[in-house]
């Protein structure tokens, strides 16, 4: 029996833009009340957008549920395909803002990400916290982030784990590198996972085909492909596919389609900016933690060896060394998390962090 499961962390932003898709698409052919009262997330907005005079005295109350207002106030006024039209409007609007925002995210990290790593350079007392704040701002990203993909659990991931650590004790217990014992196990635990985190990256590659084609095939197939639970996005929006297909009207198919495109545009275009804003992380990690303050320490070591020998102590440089190392593995980290997830972090930033150990740390220690 081969051991295999799958799970999703949870979606506190984007996956709540299907139930907005859902509703667009089903208010205009069932009225906004039948709508609402079939989607959880609305069901107990119905009431209070009845029976609320205006909605600004509830508006607190109904910032989750601005469409069914709108939707209240256009049905019996409009034609089907102005009102879809309105509606699809608001949400079009709505997605494509989500996405501006995600991406302000993401260049907030790399700035959040650049300071981080100038003020570690410079404090001693920041040596491994830089690592655990970069780490923690990674899975935040995840959190953020779509969830176009299923993060694969199987037994390379148990095996990952027991290599990861037996490398970490045989590193830094039996041959005395505490430090480079940290970077050993992350790249350990990156590489024995790779095959997983190849398999699931192809998966959220191929999403956007995936699903368009499951959606366009309705019209042209008398047995449509079905949307397949491939990843989170596709389970969210097959009770769509199911609507989509048995009703077989062709305002609510053409409707699903257009939506569901735009929806994967959004997706697809946050995707892309992780991909980009995680490079530069990477980049920062190789360029800046890596490369720039190893040839400034080999530069100024020399000059402090002289102003040691003098009794001049220049405290600023004693946690140059090692605290650009862990800053180097952070931003490896945080910048695999940012393009993919955790198990690309801990590959890049493993292997970021034994190029760094070998260029940083003579210079752990003043002479």
């Amino acid at each position: 029996m081969v051991f295999k499961t799958r799970f999703a962390l949870p979606d506190f932003y984007i996956g709540s833009w299907v139930d907005y898709i859902i509703f667009t698409i089903k208010a205009p052919m069932i009225g906004w009340r039948e709508a609402a009262r079939g989607i959880k997330r609305f069901r107990r907005f119905v009431p209070i957008v009845e029976t609320a005079p205006s909605a600004r005295e509830y508006g607190r109350a109904l910032r989750n549920a601005w469409l069914l207002v709108m939707a209240s106030r256009v049905e019996g006024g409009a034609s089907i395909e102005a009102y879809f039209q309105q509606l699809y409007t608001e949400v079009r609007r709505m997605m494509q803002r989500g996405g501006d925002i995600l991406a302000q995210v993401f260049m907030l990290v790399v700035l959040v990400g650049v300071v981080l790593g100038i003020f570690s350079a410079v404090l001693p007392s920041m040596a491994g916290l830089n690592l655990l704040m970069l780490c923690v701002m990674g899975f935040l990203v995840m959190l953020m982030a779509p969830k176009a993909h299923y993060i694969t659990i199987t037994i390379l991931d148990i095996i990952g784990t027991i290599t990861a650590v037996a490398s970490y004790a045989l590193v830094g217990l039996v041959l005395g590198h505490p430090n480079l014992a940290v970077s050993v196990a992350f790249l350990a635990y990156g590489l024995m996972v790779l095959p997983n985190t190849i398999g699931d990256y192809k998966l959220r590659l191929s999403l956007r085909q995936r699903v368009m084609n499951s959606f366009n095939e309705i019209t042209t197939r008398p047995v449509p492909t079905p949307l397949m639970d491939l990843s989170p996005i596709e389970r969210a929006l097959r009770p769509l596919w199911e609507e989509a297909r048995g009703s077989g009207a062709p305002h609510l198919i053409a409707w699903s389609n257009a939506l569901v495109l735009d929806f994967l545009g959004v997706v697809n275009n946050v995707l892309v900016n992780g991909l980009i804003y995680g490079l530069v992380v990477v980049g920062m990690g190789a360029g800046i933690s890596i490369g720039l303050f190893a040839w400034v320490l080999g530069i100024i070591w020399k000059s402090a060896a002289y102003a040691a020998q003098a009794g001049i102590s220049i405290p600023f440089i004693v946690g140059l060394g090692i605290n650009n190392y862990y800053n180097a593995i952070g931003t490896g980290f945080l910048g695999g998390a940012m393009v993919f997830d955790y198990r690309l972090g801990a590959l890049v930033g493993g292997l970021l962090g034994v190029v760094g150990w070998f260029l940083l740390s003579p210079y752990f220690v003043l002479p």
